[in-house]
């Protein structure tokens, strides 16, 4: 299927300065990923750091909470920061909250449909199944 790139616009949510750049979709992951020279220059608040495991071992990047926008769809996400990428990386968790997903026919991006599963429950009062 090769690589599929996607503009993106990567927002610091608090100050409203955003970055449009060229992102590559990583279906091999679920979080996002920035440079760190995009991170610098939209000056989050780093709200914790956590644990990854990379080819080179594991690493803890910063991580902050910013809005992704992807074609017209938005949406607030965690993302990690790291030193190690030159551009950013769009995991699956985005795209699916996005409601978007890889067309493997054509190498791009398509909407999706998010499918809720509800279930009639039966509630019974306590001790109505012992008559």
């Amino acid at each position: 299927m090769g690589h599929i790139w996607v503009r993106a616009m990567i927002r610091n949510s608090f100050t409203d300065r955003s970055i449009p750049d060229k992102a590559l979709v990583n279906t091999g992951a679920i979080d996002t990923v920035i440079p760190r020279r995009i991170a610098e220059e939209l000056q989050p608040p780093i709200t914790g750091r956590s644990t990854v495991p990379t080819t080179k071992g594991p690493v803890e990047p910063d991580e902050y909470t910013g809005v992704i926008g992807i074609t017209s769809r938005r949406r607030a996400a965690p993302m990690l920061v790291s030193k190690d990428v030159g551009f950013p990386l769009i995991g699956v968790a985005i795209l699916k909250q996005l409601s978007l997903e890889v067309n493997p026919a054509t190498g791009r991006l398509r909407g999706s449909v998010a499918f809720l599963h509800l279930r009639r429950i039966r509630v019974m009062r306590l001790g109505a199944h012992l008559r």
